[in-house]
Order: structure tokens, then sequence, then C-alpha cells
């Protein structure tokens, strides 16, 4: 099913990841993103809904319209693409293209949260700590192995930190990683802002103190 693994060169598992210290009673409480714009709301209660239909089917299947509908809401969260998206929806019932490991590891994380890790850019640069972070990421099935092999890693070593607890599986942390990454790039514009405030500031000091020196300077040059 898989491609050989990506180069070494590529990536490098991120062994010291912070979540690998955690029980996993730790990772599940971990803060979650609650704040998502009305069109990210709207597309998760479709797709809540969608996953109660698709799990009720024997055997389980989903249609083309609700794999628009995942392929939306995907797209939302993630990069717009919009000649996926086009592409998807030109899909018929006897050929389906467009549907690379990305998307179907998100529906199959759907349909199986607790153990079926999401393809995600999150979990994929955290993880695998990319060089070159997003714009590094490739999206075959040999890169999804290596994030899938690198979360049962995780997990294993999570669960060993308290055995008495219900184990963690791979896409529970998977999720809390997605979660994580996207509460810090939130907050990175107000400390890129706060930052660039700080450095107006000090160069206004700066200014003002040159200032008041070429003024004393003058001052006292005509005083002499």
């Amino acid at each position: 099913m898989y491609d050989s693994p990506v180069s070494d060169h590529d990536h490098h598992c991120n062994m010291k990841h912070s979540f690998a210290s955690l029980t996993p009673a730790q990772v599940r409480s971990q803060p979650r993103q609650t704040v998502f714009t009305d069109a990210q709301q709207a597309l998760q209660s479709g797709v809540d809904s969608i996953v109660g239909d698709i799990k009720s089917r024997s055997p389980i299947h989903i249609t083309l319209l609700e794999l628009q509908k995942i392929m939306d809401y995907k797209l939302t969260f993630g990069q717009n693409r919009p000649a996926l998206r086009a592409l998807i929806k030109k899909n018929s019932a006897t050929q389906v293209k467009g549907v690379g490991p990305a998307t179907a590891s998100l529906i199959l994380s759907l349909i199986y949260p607790r153990n079926i890790p999401f393809f995600s850019d999150e979990a994929t640069v955290d993880v695998l700590a990319l060089v070159g972070g997003r714009k590094a990421i490739k999206y075959p099935h040999a890169t999804y192995k290596t994030l899938y092999d690198a979360l049962e890693d995780m997990t294993s070593t999570i669960n060993q930190n308290a055995p008495s607890e219900e184990p963690l599986g791979r896409g529970e942390l998977e999720r809390a990683i997605w979660h994580s990454v996207r509460l810090q790039d939130s907050a990175s514009p107000v400390v890129k802002s706060s930052k660039r405030k700080s450095d107006a500031d000090r160069r206004e000091a700066s200014k003002e103190e040159t200032y008041k020196k070429l003024r004393w300077s003058r001052g006292s040059s005509r005083r002499s």
C-alpha cells in the first residue's frame, strides 16, 4: 500500500515532542480551539451529521455528495484549493478523482476517530519536524505512513507513562496536536503585533532622545 519512506533529508521525527511526557488523560485535557468562523461551524455541523449517516450503513460507504461536503470541510480548515474542489465535483459513481492520502485519511478519521489519524498539515509539520514547514509538505502515501508510525510511537510512550489509564489512540493524539498547533498559530499575530509595537516604541524613544540631545547641543552653542 505504501511507497518507500521519504528521505531523512526532508524531515526527522520530533522525538522530544512536549506531549511525549504526558499521560493519556493529560493529552485529552489539552486546550482545544473553540473559536471558528461561521462557515467552519456550519461545515462542522454538516460533517457531524454525515458521519452519523455513514456509520449507520452496512457496509459503511459514502456518497459523492458527502465526499464533496467533506472536501469543503477539509479545505475550509486547510489550504484553499479551488481546483481540487472542482475536481471532486466532476466525479461520477464509477470514477473518483481528487481523493489522495490526506482526504482519505480525513474520511477514515471521521469514522474511526480514536485510532485513525488525519494526515493534517499541523500534525505533519509538528511531529515530523519538517524542514521548511508547511511549504515542504508532500502528500504521498509514504509521508502519511511515516506520520502514522511516529504517532504510534508517541502514543506507546504516552500510554506507558500511565498504564492504569485508558490508552490513547493515534487519532486522539493527532487531534490534540492539531488543536495545539492551531492555537499557537492563532496567537502568533498577537505576539508579532506586540513585537512590532515594542520595536516602534523603542524607535520613537530613540528619536526623542536624539532630538533632546540635539536641542541641548544647539542651546549650549548659543550660550557659549
